[in-house]
């Protein structure tokens, strides 16, 4: 559900509110664990980052849960570079108001979720299909 609503997980979260060095620029998706955005950088150190990201916002998690997904997304930052692999860029908890909420910074890849793909274009043919799965399967 893109531009609006009520995300899953504690809330949709408004264009504008900022998580440390990230601003939401937008609502992407919605999906079983968290909801994505687009986020713009807007920290010191623009090297460092791309200017725009996918912003993950995942709430409702144990500790145990937090941690585990920390040290995942941080084995994956070990894969950086790997063209079948999205980059992660950062991982943490977000401090008051938003405590309970684990952000999850990664490689955008595009302004629209293939939900909104599919809804323009129509269903994939074999071709795309076994492109995509042929690209997973590498990753």
């Amino acid at each position: 559900m893109s531009g609006g609503g009520s995300g899953p997980q504690g809330g949709h979260i408004e264009d504008g509110h900022a998580f440390e060095n990230w601003t939401v620029v937008g609502h992407v998706a919605d999906g079983g664990f968290a909801a994505v955005y687009r986020a713009r950088y807007t920290g010191l150190r623009p090297a460092d980052f791309p200017p725009m990201a996918a912003l993950k916002a995942i709430v409702h998690l144990t500790p145990a849960d937090r941690e585990q997904l920390r040290e995942e997304y941080e084995a994956a930052r070990q894969l950086a570079g790997h063209p079948h692999i999205v980059e992660v860029f950062d991982v943490f908890e977000a401090p008051v108001p938003d405590r309970g909420r684990c952000v999850i910074l990664v490689q955008e890849l595009a302004e629209h979720s293939l939900r909104d793909q599919l809804l323009r274009s129509g269903p994939l043919g074999r071709p795309e299909l076994m492109a995509v799965a042929a690209d997973v399967a590498r990753g």
